[in-house]
């Protein structure tokens, strides 16, 4: 039996408008390739917020991360147009910066509100700009308020992913979107019924928002796949498809 990977015989017709099966691989992989930078800039989203609560047995640590970009609209300056000058600029901005991380997040618990104890602010990967802060430990419950998105209202739809863990029981006590109308997210302490997910919409036309959090006895809405995730089934399938085709056209030129 000729195997399929036998190379054409000089008698073999072959059409002068065929690409030979290396171009074809080369040609994919280039697609692939060029559309990697695009698919990744389409799947971010510069105006959102990422935030997580870290509940442990004498403290309360918080962690923001921003774009640098709303990060410089968040205390009123003006974005570097050079990536390479954003380093500098945040060194400048630092201490006007370390005061917005104070009050950008209201954290509360079951005596009232909570006074960081440490606030620290860094530049990190793709200079995106972190808050780091601490505060008492909440006692029973917890509740957040984004009060910090006040000066980003009129630059865009900013919002704030926010998700509150246990680190005492080792649980996620909840998770929230929260936008600049949004009401206080509250979460209970771990063996209370607690909301699992908690999805605030963005403010409508005349200023209000809503709460919609699912039933406490409902399983929590499966989260859609990360974009990086996707991205490389999508490389996978353009390259496994290259592969069909060669062997393929490989197979036809052997019938022929």
């Amino acid at each position: 039996m000729n195997s399929i990977f036998k190379l054409r015989s000089p008698g073999r017709r072959t059409t002068s408008s065929s690409l030979p099966d290396f171009q074809v691989v080369k040609l994919v992989l280039a697609l692939v390739f060029l559309g990697l930078p695009t698919l990744d800039a389409s799947a971010h989203d510069p105006y959102e917020i990422t935030s997580t609560v870290r509940i442990e047995s004498n403290r309360t640590a918080v962690e923001v991360e921003m774009e640098f970009s709303a990060a410089m609209a968040l205390i009123g300056a003006s974005p570097s147009r050079e990536a390479s000058q954003e380093a500098a600029l945040f060194q400048s901005h630092l201490p006007e910066l370390r005061h917005a991380a104070g009050g950008f997040l209201e954290i509360g618990g079951a005596g009232g509100p909570l006074a960081a104890t440490r606030t620290n602010v860094t530049l990190g990967v793709e200079n995106h700009v972190r808050f780091e802060l601490e505060y008492p430990a909440p006692g029973r419950g917890l509740k957040v308020a984004a009060t910090g998105l006040k000066p980003l209202a009129e630059r865009g739809a900013f919002g704030v992913g926010l998700t509150v863990l246990d680190m005492v029981n080792m649980k996620v006590l909840g998770q929230a979107t929260l936008f600049v109308h949004s009401p206080v997210a509250e979460f209970a302490p771990a063996g209370l019924p607690a909301m699992a997910v908690a999805t605030v919409a963005p403010p409508t036309n005349s200023g209000t928002s809503s709460a919609v959090p699912p039933a406490p006895s409902s399983p929590a809405a499966p989260k859609p796949a990360p974009a990086g995730d996707l991205l490389w089934v999508f490389v996978v399938l353009m390259v496994f498809g290259a592969v069909l085709l060669v062997l393929f056209r490989r197979w036809r030129a052997e019938r022929g």
